[in-house]
C-alpha cells in the first residue's frame, strides 16, 4: 500500500513530465479528488518532489494509510521541505522512495548511506533505504477533518510530535513482551490512549 500520494508539485515541473496530464489523474474518492496517480511513475514523481524541495518549494502528499496513525491521519495533508542526509536526526518525520513507492515514516538510524525508518504503528522497522532515495522532511501536517495547520518542528506541534514519538517508541518495546506477558496488555491501552489525546490537541 502507498503511503502517500502526491497533492501539489509546481506546474512547470510537472507538465515537463506529464504533457498529459489526465493520463494520471486519479479516480475521484472522498479526499484524493485530483490528485495524480503515482503508481505506476513513483520514480519520476519522487525525482519532481525532491527537485522541488531542493527549489525551495513545498510539496505537498496526502496520506492514505495509517502507519503514522493518528499523528498523521488518512486525508491529512504534509508538507515538505529539503534536509541533506547529514543533518538527519532520530524522530524526523521524512518521505522517502523505497523504490516502489514513497514512504513517509519516521528516521530510526541513519548510519553510513543507508537510512533505517518505521512506522509509528509498526513494531517491524522498514528495510535500509540509500540516502539517494530521501525526498524531504515533512515540516507541517493540515488535518483533512479540521483543516488545520500544525507545524510539527517548532512550538506547541514539535512538542506533541516528540511525545508521540517517544510513547509509540515504548508501545513498541511492550508489544514485542505481549507473546510472552499477557500482564502488558494494559500498558499498551493506556500508551495508545495517551497518544490519541495528545494528537487531539492539535
Amino acid at each position: 500500500q502507498l503511503g502517500c500520494v502526491i497533492n501539489y508539485l509546481p506546474n512547470q515541473l510537472f507538465a515537463t513530465w506529464f504533457p498529459h496530464q489526465s493520463s494520471i489523474t486519479l479516480p475521484k474518492t472522498s479526499f484524493m479528488d485530483n490528485r495524480f496517480d503515482i503508481q505506476n511513475h513513483s520514480d519520476v514523481v519522487a525525482s519532481l518532489i525532491k527537485k522541488a524541495a531542493e527549489q525551495g518549494e513545498s510539496p505537498s502528499l496526502t496520506v492514505i494509510s495509517s502507519s503514522m496513525f493518528p499523528l498523521l491521519k488518512p486525508g491529512d495533508c504534509v508538507f515538505l521541505e529539503a534536509i541533506k542526509f547529514e543533518t538527519l536526526k532520530k524522530g524526523d518525520i521524512i518521505t522517502l522512495w523505497n523504490g516502489d513507492a514513497l514512504l513517509t515514516h519516521r528516521v530510526v538510524s541513519s548510519d553510513g548511506e543507508q537510512i533505517q525508518t518505521r512506522g509509528d504503528q509498526n513494531i517491524q522497522d522498514d528495510p535500509n533505504t540509500p540516502s539517494l532515495m530521501l525526498l524531504g522532511k515533512v515540516i507541517k501536517v493540515k488535518s483533512r477533518s479540521t483543516n488545520k495547520l500544525t507545524d510539527l518542528t517548532s512550538g506547541y506541534g514539535l512538542i506533541v510530535n516528540r511525545l508521540i514519538e517517544k510513547l509509540s517508541y515504548q508501545r513498541r518495546k511492550t508489544r514485542l513482551k505481549q507473546e510472552n506477558c499477557n500482564k502488558t496488555r494494559p500498558i499498551t491501552v493506556t500508551i495508545n490512549a495517551t497518544i490519541r489525546l495528545l494528537a487531539s490537541t492539535l
